[in-house]
This record gives C-alpha cells, sequence and structure tokens, in this order.
C-alpha cells in the first residue's frame, strides 16, 4: 500500500515491511498547510471559571480571596489561617498553569534561539558584572578597613608624641606647671576633651581632669599607646616615663577622632560604647555630618556598611583583646578622595570605564 494522506485527519500512512498489518500511521506535531485545523481551547476566562467554579481547589481559593476582601472593606479580622490556605493552594495549581505558559513560550523557534543566546551572552556578561562587582567591593572594604585602623594608629602616636614631649619637659628640675600646661596645650591641640597627669617623685606637677597618680605594674616599658577599657569607657591613651617622672595622656574615644577621616573619605564610624549608663545622658555628643544619634550613643550613616578591629587594654590588669569597629563607607566619595583636586581624573576614569562597558 503506498503512502498518502489520511482523509479529515492530517495523518499520514506508508508501508510496514515488519508487520502483516501493512500500515503504520504516522502524527505529525502539526498539520501540514491545506489540511484541517486542530480544535480551538476554550478561552481563558472560561477555563479559569470552570476550575473556580467546578472544583474544590478553586472554591476553596475562592472562599479564601472573599475573606480578604471582606477584611479590607469591612475593617474586622477573620479568625481563619485564611492567607496561609491561598498561598498553599496558589502553590499546588499554579504548576499546570506555569508548566503551559512555559510550554507555549518556547514552542516557536524565536523563543528558543532567544533563550540559547540569553545562556550563552548574557549569562557569561552577568556573572563577569558580578565578578567585577564583587571584586571591587571586597578591595573598597579592605582599603577603607585599613583607612580606620590607620586613623587610630595616628591618634595613638600622636598622644604618644605628646607624652614624650611633656616627660621631658616634666624631668627636668626646673620645670614648672606654666611650662607643662603651655607644653600639653600645643601638643595636643588636635584634641580638646583631652587629660594629662604630668607626676614626678609622686607629685603631681600638672594634670587636667582624671588624675592618674600611679600607674599599672603591667606597663613595663617607657612607652605606651593604646585603647584602654576602664569597665565601659574607653580610652586612647598614652604613657611615657623618663627616671621617677611619667606622663599618662588621655582621649575619649567617640566620634570627634574620626571627624577628619569622615570629612575626606566619606567613612563614617557608626558606633561608641564608651560610657557609663548614667552618664549618657549628663554627657554632650559629638555628632558627625550625615549622621543621626541614637539613645545608645551610636551614630546611623547611609553606605555600606563593614567593620574592623582593633587591640584594646584592660588598664586594670593589662589583659589584651580585640574591639569591634563598625563603620559605613560611600563608595563614591571614596572613590574620589584617591585623586583630590579639581581635575577628577579618577571620576574621568569611571565614566571612561563604564561607556567602554556599555559599549561592549
Amino acid at each position: 500500500m503506498s503512502g498518502g494522506l489520511k482523509p479529515k485527519t492530517g495523518e499520514l500512512t506508508r508501508p510496514r515491511p515488519d508487520t502483516s498489518l501493512g500500515t503504520q500511521r504516522i502524527r505529525p506535531n502539526y498539520l501540514l498547510p491545506g489540511t484541517e485545523a486542530l480544535k480551538t481551547e476554550a478561552p481563558l476566562w472560561k477555563r479559569l471559571f470552570t476550575f473556580l467554579a467546578g472544583t474544590w481547589s478553586g472554591r476553596l481559593m475562592l472562599a479564601c480571596a472573599l475573606c480578604g476582601v471582606a477584611e479590607r472593606m469591612l475593617t474586622i479580622s477573620i479568625p481563619l489561617p485564611w492567607k496561609t490556605t491561598l498561598f498553599v493552594l496558589l502553590i499546588i495549581n499554579a504548576r499546570t498553569g506555569t508548566m503551559r505558559f512555559l510550554r507555549s513560550l518556547f514552542y516557536k523557534v524565536r523563543a528558543k534561539l532567544m533563550m540559547a543566546y540569553a545562556l550563552t551572552a548574557l549569562v557569561p556578561l552577568a556573572l563577569g558584572i558580578i565578578f567585577t562587582v564583587v571584586s571591587w567591593t571586597i578591595l573598597m572594604l579592605a582599603f577603607s578597613t585599613r583607612l580606620v585602623t590607620g586613623e587610630l594608629d595616628r591618634h595613638e602616636a600622636s598622644l604618644g608624641a605628646a607624652a614624650t614631649t611633656a616627660v621631658n619637659v616634666g624631668a627636668l628640675p626646673s620645670a614648672s606647671k606654666a611650662d607643662l600646661d603651655a607644653v600639653m596645650t600645643t601638643t595636643l591641640a588636635e584634641y580638646p576633651q583631652a587629660t594629662w597627669t604630668v607626676m614626678r617623685d609622686g607629685v603631681v606637677l600638672s594634670s587636667r581632669g582624671d588624675a592618674l597618680h600611679t600607674l599599672p605594674a603591667w606597663i613595663e616599658g617607657d612607652h605606651f599607646a593604646g585603647l584602654a577599657r576602664e569597665g565601659e569607657k574607653k580610652r586612647l591613651r598614652a604613657v611615657a616615663k623618663s627616671g621617677k617622672a611619667f606622663v599618662v595622656v588621655s582621649t575619649p574615644y567617640d566620634a570627634s577622632l574620626f571627624t577628619e577621616l569622615e570629612n575626606q573619605t566619606g567613612i563614617v564610624v557608626s558606633s561608641f560604647n564608651n560610657t557609663l549608663p548614667a552618664e549618657r545622658s549628663a554627657r554632650p555628643r559629638i555628632r558627625v555630618s550625615r549622621t543621626s544619634s541614637t539613645s545608645d550613643g551610636t551614630t546611623t550613616s547611609k553606605g555600606v556598611p563593614a567593620g574592623a578591629t582593633h587591640d584594646q587594654y584592660d588598664w586594670d590588669t593589662g589583659a589584651k583583646s580585640a574591639v569591634a569597629i563598625l563603620f559605613n563607607v560611600d563608595p563614591l566619595r571614596l572613590y574620589s578622595s584617591l585623586t583630590p583636586g579639581k581635575e577628577r581624573i579618577s571620576q574621568m576614569l569611571l565614566i571612561a570605564l563604564g561607556v567602554v562597558a556599555a559599549i561592549f
């Protein structure tokens, strides 16, 4: 029997030599031109109405939706878990519709080509962008962390230099309180809240603020500079000794230490827990621009959150521990601070990089 087109079916027949039936039906994926059209599917609204009215899942979903409308319109609370029920039913019944949508979406050759293009071109491009962003973010956070810890190191060195200068003057037999006050005021001009004590042979030669008449036993060398903890208080403190004379210089650990860093790079340190609870309401807080203080003495700021660690010492025992320094980074300000001046070479380079990326 020769192959041919069967009437009214759109099916093809051909000889089948390995069976006595003689022919085998071959059902094509689509009708050839000129053949009878396929049966038209029911409209979407009609299928949706049949689902909501003719199935228990649809009726239950409709009841849950009516509960939501009643709560919204009548401002009442219905003591039924209708939200959870509706969510579960949507997940269960949306599976068939989602599969039908995906099949219809990728039925055409154009959709398949678009998906192939997305997998071969857009996905690698997206991965490259993500890798670049993550790399620059890690580099930015590492650089900003070094800036924050470096700023603390700079203050410690500055306090240590002031203490060394004062102890050299205090070791002289002719040193007077006026001389020492002038030296300390000059060397500590950057720290308006600084306190100090200059002692020689057990006598206080000059002091301001908390007077420390003795040094803890764990300070063995002639110099110390670091972050000291006294209970809940934290202070940057420097010690210098020369013979029977010693100097202790302290300044509060607060936002004023990082004001210059913020003005230059946009990095805002956002947490300071350095005061006792009873003192928090009495002591005035120092606010930094673009920040707002909270009730516990912390500040908040916009930007990428980051953190660093710094060594601190218990002033009584000398126990060494790490303190977390939380801060926020403004990436654009940090990048702009790398090349200061009117030329703004960094901004021009960033624009050029954006143009190249857009062309790519």
